[in-house]
């Protein structure tokens, strides 16, 4: 994986000095050899997983697209799959590894709820937010979609609230809406 490549990469550079991580890296390794259908499935989960060091800076300068933040949540609960696949591991290394990882399921059920499942790839084209997350926002979505409707829908609600019934609502460039009644 492109994470396993820049870690391997420092590890050259900056190669180990004390015997007693050095022997834990060796048992970790060990390990992993010795059990091929446990390394196969470890591999196969982590490369599901993807570039998350380099999508986690993108999300935290603000530079990610709503598809990013939801492949987020796609390697946030591939992160809780490889997490239980290397429960039952003995190494050192490899539990403290275990340990470490956190699928973060509050912020799966954030992404999972407020951002739909299928966005358009740039935020500025809109339809990032899941319809039902917050009412305001789908009241407004529905104003640019019905507001013919909704003009035609305050028309009537001001005849009743007022007993106007010649009362109506216009539009002209000059003052844009505006309502109208008749002397009488």
């Amino acid at each position: 994986t492109a994470m396993g490549g820049r870690i391997l990469k420092r590890w050259i550079h900056q190669p180990l000095n004390r015997l007693g991580p050095i022997a834990e890296r060796l048992a970790a390794v060990s390990e992993l050899r010795a059990q091929d259908q446990e390394r196969k499935t470890l591999a196969e989960r982590l490369a599901r997983i993807g570039d998350l060091e380099r999508l986690s800076g993108r999300i935290c300068t603000g530079r990610a697209g709503p598809r990013e933040v939801n492949a987020l949540k796609g390697f946030l609960i591939d992160v809780g799959h490889l997490q239980s696949g290397t429960m039952h591991l003995q190494a050192p290394a490899l539990a403290a590894v275990h340990g470490q990882l956190n699928p973060l399921p509050e912020i799966v059920a954030l992404i999972d709820g407020a951002i739909d499942p299928d966005p358009p790839a740039a935020l500025a084209d809109g339809g990032v937010i899941r319809n039902g997350y917050h009412p305001p926002l789908d009241e407004l979505r529905q104003l640019t979609t019905s507001g013919k409707q909704w003009i035609a829908d305050l028309q009537a609600r001001e005849r009743e609230r007022t007993g106007i019934p010649s009362l109506k609502v216009g539009f002209n460039n000059v003052f844009g809406y505006y309502i109208e009644i008749t002397n009488t």
